[in-house]
């Protein structure tokens, strides 16, 4: 692994823990209670909410590939879901974890994916044999 790929790694790792324990991240751009304002229906920055949660969905996925060291049960089935998908999933989250309004939107979207697309069985993670339960 690159200096470069690990020192990415140690800087993502850092953010999603801390988003996950609630944590206020300075420089963060989306709190959860931003996320549930924005990705309402009738909401004019509801396209800022697809691209996020877009963004969300390609991280998670970069994270399931053989470089990456750790686990992360998130296996979007090919074609089956489109963004407006996700962003029900977000919302039915946010709405089930109202004490987490205060916190980082990112670990929020993590855990409302994983949680609404986890890998079956049989696509075990392919790559280093560290495993680790997502910390969000």
């Amino acid at each position: 692994m690159s200096c470069r790929a690990a020192v990415v790694q140690a800087i993502v790792l850092t953010l999603v823990t801390a988003a996950a324990h609630g944590e206020e991240i300075p420089g963060a751009f989306k709190t959860n209670d931003d996320l549930r304002v924005i990705c309402q229906d009738d909401s004019v920055y509801v396209d800022v909410c697809l691209g996020y949660l877009q963004g969300a969905s390609d991280l998670l996925t970069v994270m399931q590939k053989p470089l990456w060291p750790f686990n992360y049960p998130y296996c979007l089935p090919q074609g089956a879901q489109t963004p407006e998908d996700l962003r029900r999933v977000l919302l039915a989250y946010l709405q089930s974890h109202p004490e987490k309004a205060p916190a980082i939107g990112a670990g929020s979207a993590f855990r409302a994916l994983i949680e609404a697309f986890p890998c079956p069985e049989q696509a075990a993670h392919v790559g280093p044999t560290r495993k680790l339960s997502p910390p969000f």
